[in-house]
């Protein structure tokens, strides 16, 4: 009886190393990879829950997160292979292909887009102290004016700029980071801040009553392209499935954990949870492709054009996009016509 007991004894043991050796060849080989992001950005949602709750990890990835405080510093992090995927806004993006200037060391290694992150038009604003004197668009004439230059905030100016007949020259212009801005409206050394979301709506609370918002009929659609280069696409295919599925997947817990989602945003923004509060509404999570990237690009490409910053034109943007990843991981995302 006592040999009968051991040999069952052994077999258990063999069978629970057998699923363990089993479980451990099952366990897909981690991958480091590096992605730029903007930090003081609320479209960043989707990556700050996917490396919170282990989404990353779960699709065999380690991923290192280097914080820009612009899409422009990312696209030129992963131009110098820095990075290995860059979050950027479409702006950049144009700017990169028509404007030789942009980037300092020369033309840009060829890259793609494999996802926009989000879907929003109002994730803008003009914030200005109304104790400078400005209550309304006009006042802003000879005025100090703060933004980030080469970034889409300087896109939404100009388009406001246009819809008010106002002309750029009269406005003293001063590039500052979105964070910088805070801290220059707040202590009045500009008196208008051209920013995005959570950062203008958090400007606008810390001054109260001596802010107001400058009005706009504006609704402009902003993208969060996920990009990356041609050569880390073609040698990294299954890279990209696992990254989207990641974000994917938080984009599928962030509409089920609203409440815990802006408390993780705000943590990592470092503004108070009412301010993310505030703007939630304004955006949908979603990984996509569509007719409206397309046409946001040619849109800047021609105010481009205009303000004389381009010298490569007539592009077809259809030929940056891989629709590859996302086909793969949301096939209903991609709506594009070829």
């Amino acid at each position: 009886m006592r040999n009968v007991y051991y040999v069952v004894v052994l077999v258990v043991i063999l069978l629970a190393n057998n699923c363990t050796t089993e479980d451990q060849q099952a366990q897909p080989e981690s991958r480091d990879i590096t992605v730029g992001i903007t930090s003081s950005f609320i479209g960043e949602a989707a990556i700050f829950v996917a490396k919170e709750k282990g989404f990353f990890k779960e699709n065999g990835l380690n991923v290192t997160l280097k914080h820009n405080q612009s899409g422009t510093a990312s696209i030129h992090d992963l131009f110098d292979n820095v990075v290995d995927i860059a979050h950027v806004a479409e702006t950049p993006v144009v700017y990169s292909l028509v404007d030789s200037s942009y980037y300092k060391k020369g033309n840009p290694p060829p890259f793609q887009i494999i996802t926009n992150l989000l879907i929003t038009d109002e994730i803008q604003k003009i914030v200005a102290r109304k104790d400078h004197g400005i209550s309304r668009p006009k006042d802003v004439v000879g005025k100090k004016i703060a933004l980030a230059k080469g970034t889409q905030l300087e896109y939404y100016l100009d388009s406001f700029l246009l819809e008010h007949q106002i002309s750029k020259d009269s406005l003293t212009l001063i590039d500052l980071s979105s964070e910088a801005q805070i801290e220059a409206l707040r202590k009045g050394r500009v008196d208008v801040s051209v920013n995005w979301e959570p950062y203008a709506t958090f400007s606008e609370k810390q001054l109260g009553p001596k802010s107001t918002l400058l009005k706009t009929k504006l609704h402009f659609s902003t993208l969060w392209l996920v990009s990356t280069l041609d050569s880390f696409a073609q040698s990294n295919p299954k890279v990209l499935i696992a990254y989207l599925k990641a974000l994917h997947r938080a984009n599928q817990y962030i509409e089920k954990h609203a409440e815990e989602t802006r408390k993780i945003l705000a943590a990592n923004i470092e503004v108070p949870v009412s301010v993310i509060e505030a703007v939630w509404q304004k955006i949908d999570y979603k990984l996509s492709m569509s007719e409206r990237m397309i046409q946001l690009f040619e849109d800047q490409e021609r105010w481009l054009i205009k303000k004389g910053r381009a010298d490569t034109t007539d592009l077809n943007y259809l030929d940056i996009i891989n629709k590859g990843p996302l086909k793969e991981v949301h096939p209903e995302g991609v709506i594009l016509i070829e």
